[in-house]
């Protein structure tokens, strides 16, 4: 779904829903080995097959969020009725390079990750915007932020499962 149709889809739950939470995350993590199609179960699965070099953009950046996290959050917003839109992500603006960085490091591999423009990537994924950054301000404004930094979320997953 791209950012054109997820925009109609919330317009029209605000127009037709009184009380409504629209929660947006950023670029998900989660699902474990067998589950995760994302860009940080490809990097790990990558990684597993011990190669020397991985390639991964530095010009496309965002905001990871960590499905517990992202989870936990949501179910305490819901209990307060504090109906309205969320960003809820978990802190820090990466860039994929930087992700992918971090995974090597905290996989202890002796991989390379080569930085490279997403023009390298062009004809395998679907366009994206430069920053899908995002701050979880409504949240904040509520005393509900309790969103980690993205590398402790990050550590947590990549340890969590025997990849």
């Amino acid at each position: 779904m791209d950012g054109v149709s997820k925009l109609i889809g919330e317009y029209f739950v605000k127009a037709i829903v009184k009380d409504f939470f629209i929660v947006r995350a950023g670029w998900m993590i989660g699902g474990g080995p067998t589950r995760d199609k994302k860009f940080v179960g490809k990097i790990i699965r990558q990684l597993k097959e011990n190669p020397k070099e991985i390639y991964a953009v530095t010009d496309k950046v965002g905001s990871p969020t960590y499905a517990p996290d992202f989870c936990e959050v949501v179910a305490n917003l819901i209990a307060t009725k504090e109906y309205g839109l969320y960003h809820c992500t978990n802190h820090g603006y990466p860039s994929r390079y930087d992700v992918a960085c971090e995974i090597v490091r905290l996989m202890n591999s002796v991989t390379k990750v080569i930085p490279v423009d997403s023009s390298k990537f062009a004809n395998l994924s679907a366009g994206r915007a430069n920053s899908e950054m995002s701050d979880n301000k409504h949240l904040q404004a509520i005393g509900l932020d309790s969103m980690r930094d993205w590398k402790e979320a990050l550590r947590e997953y990549v340890h969590a499962y025997d990849w």
